[in-house]
């Protein structure tokens, strides 16, 4: 499959950072667990990378979404606000507790299930 990555800068209301853009034939798809359900539905074999089971399914949408949900709204964005509007010269407290936990669903949940990717 031929693919051409490049930035795609998005108005602030929408997304404060640049993202990675899949272009297939005129289409244009940015937001990384986008990108890999579009991949998985439209050339994989089988339902084994994403499958059809409705647990199972949610398990790899919890994996695909970790980063999005949980590390970039519920940290990083307050990380941010932080360092860069309040002009804090270290990191809360508050803050590093919560990307430990973070970090430590993420090692759990390579623990429990290896095999499904966290991107990221």
């Amino acid at each position: 499959m031929e693919h051409e990555i490049r930035p795609l800068f998005m108005p602030a209301e929408y997304v404060d950072k640049p993202e990675m853009v899949l272009k297939d034939d005129q289409e244009l798809i940015y937001d990384s667990p986008a990108i890999i359900g579009y991949l998985v539905n439209k050339y994989a074999q089988s339902d084994e990378l994403y499958p059809k089971d409705p647990l199972q399914r949610a398990v790899v949408d919890q994996r695909l979404h970790f980063e999005t949900g949980v590390l970039f709204h519920g940290i990083y964005k307050r990380l941010q606000r932080a360092l860069f509007r309040d002009n804090a010269t270290e990191v809360p407290k508050d803050l590093l507790a919560e990307l430990r936990d973070a970090y430590g669903m993420l090692e759990d949940f390579w623990r429990r299930i290896p095999i499904w990717p966290v991107h990221g």
